[in-house]
């Protein structure tokens, strides 16, 4: 089972059993609809990729696609093999990449004068920029550093005095906190022995005294360094002055010192872009050197398109002529066409209804049921290159009849060899064919529909109501039963 298939199923919460993968869809009366993969629901569009990966569906629709040009180079391509399947999507790779690149080329042209404006305004920018050089958070640091200069007389006051009430001034001995907690902590101490509940106490004066050391050290050392520097003042407000401009031209829409630096990078990056001469030569070489190997490209899938539309011929035609088209024959004609994303090949499947006559398109030349036939007939062949693993073929034998249907039914039995074939058909030859044998019944109301398998006696009795429209025909009901041995028969011998 593709592993796509087992990633998607496992995401949806659904399970495998195995190889056996159960996909449902119901449709209430309301016209309501629920999709549910390996028991797990989920949505429509997943339940069509799981078919898409899983099954390959014909029905009259494809028989008009069969028409298109495109269609009929997929099916070449497919018939090519996977290394040629693998070419071609390198092909429309490099096609898409190229044209990305000439869309660059030509906005860069177009471009190029406000490119050279651009770039003016990014070197003059930077030329500011660079001789201010601002770092992220400058700004708000001169400004915290600004208010302490400012206020720099009662930051000493306080914090003088603060220190005096925690350790009081050289000539004062006593009167402060520190001599006041250490007068406390030594009295406790002389009488703890004797009462131990006074010990936490005790112990909180002696944490106080530390931490008042603590305070005061850090108050002397602000005190230390709280010195004004002569025109230090000034210089910060001249710096912030400048990154205050810098911000107002180049901030953006916050006016941060953060976009300032931002706008920066941008500006270095394009300048150390290529010019605009240079940047189109730059793209031009990549455009030159990408055409260069299209080209070779190009030629390597031509040659092998050629090759197989000789093989494919001959094959197709071999199974024409055992679908009762025994004097048509299939030509997959490869001609040179403009280059595109595909390569630079035409390809038209013609059909020669006579040897003596001229090949022309199908779309010109087939029938409703010869292009039921050719779609059969390139099923079959191309069946070992398709990596799914069911066909589903809806009345791709309409407008086919007698012993073309047998030849029919014949090629979809061996088909189901190779995979699981599942055909909706109203013609008893195909259905003879089938190793198993359903028929949609219908409640008597038409409410409700039911599919239910057959036995080979109730075959039988389905076969005749196909051929002569009345389930107690003896007449259809031995023509039924001849009708299921010699499909027996013939595909017995067919494996043989």
């Amino acid at each position: 089972m593709p592993a796509a298939v087992v990633d998607w199923v496992t995401e949806a919460g659904g399970e495998i059993d195995g190889e056996l993968l159960v996909l449902r869809r119901t449709v209430s009366s309301e016209g309501r609809s629920r999709a549910f993969a390996g028991g797990a629901s989920v949505p429509a569009t997943t339940l069509a990729q799981l078919g898409e990966e899983l099954t390959a569906i014909h029905g009259q629709s494809d028989q008009l696609l069969l028409r298109r040009a495109s269609l009929q180079r997929d099916l070449l391509d497919r018939s090519a093999g996977s290394d040629h399947q693998q070419r071609v999507a390198e092909h429309r790779e490099l096609w898409n990449q190229r044209e990305g690149v000439q869309a660059q080329l030509l906005e860069a042209t177009k471009d190029s004068a406000q490119l050279v404006v651009r770039r003016e305004e990014a070197v003059l920018g930077l030329e500011l920029i660079v001789t201010v050089n601002p770092r992220v958070g400058e700004d708000a640091e001169l400004k915290q550093e600004a208010v302490r200069l400012e206020n720099v007389d009662e930051l000493v006051e306080a914090t003088s005095v603060a220190l005096a009430a925690l350790q009081g001034s050289d000539d004062e001995a006593t009167g402060h906190a520190q001599s006041s907690i250490a007068n406390a902590h030594k009295a406790l101490s002389a009488v703890i022995g004797r009462d131990v509940t006074l010990e936490p106490s005790g112990s909180q004066l002696q944490e106080l005294l530390i931490l008042v050391d603590e305070v005061s050290g850090q108050l002397r050392a602000y005190l230390a360094a709280l010195h004004v520097e002569p025109g230090r003042l000034e210089h910060i407000q001249q710096r912030r002055s400048q990154l205050s401009e810098l911000c107002r031209r180049f901030g953006g829409p916050t006016q941060s010192l953060e976009e300032v630096i931002a706008w920066r990078t941008a500006a270095e990056e394009l300048v150390a872009a290529p010019e605009g001469d240079e940047l189109v030569a730059q793209l031009q070489a990549r455009i030159d050197e990408l055409t260069t190997r299209l080209n070779q490209l190009s030629a390597k899938i031509s040659g092998q398109r050629t090759k197989t539309a000789d093989q494919l011929s001959a094959a197709v035609t071999q199974e024409l002529h055992a679908l009762a088209m025994s004097s048509s024959a299939l030509m997959v004609d490869v001609s040179a066409t403009t280059h595109g994303p595909t390569g630079a090949d035409d390809v038209a499947f013609l059909l020669q209804p006579r040897a003596d006559t001229t090949p022309v398109p199908l779309h010109k030349g087939a029938s409703g049921g010869e292009l039921s036939r050719v779609m059969l007939a390139l099923e079959v062949v191309l069946a070992g290159a398709d990596p799914v693993g069911t066909f589903v073929f809806d009345e791709v034998d309409a407008g086919v009849g007698g012993r073309a249907a047998v030849d029919v039914g014949l090629r979809l039995a061996r088909l189901g060899q190779q995979a699981q074939v599942v055909i909706v058909t109203h013609l008893p030859q195909v259905a003879a064919f089938a190793d198993q044998h359903f028929v949609v019944v219908r409640d008597d109301d038409a409410s409700r529909a039911t599919i239910v398998e057959l036995d080979s006696s109730q075959r039988a009795g389905e076969l005749t109501r196909m051929l002569a429209g009345l389930a107690d025909s003896q007449a259809g009901l031995a023509h039924a039963e001849e009708l299921l041995v010699t499909a027996g028969q013939m595909k017995a011998q067919d494996r043989a």
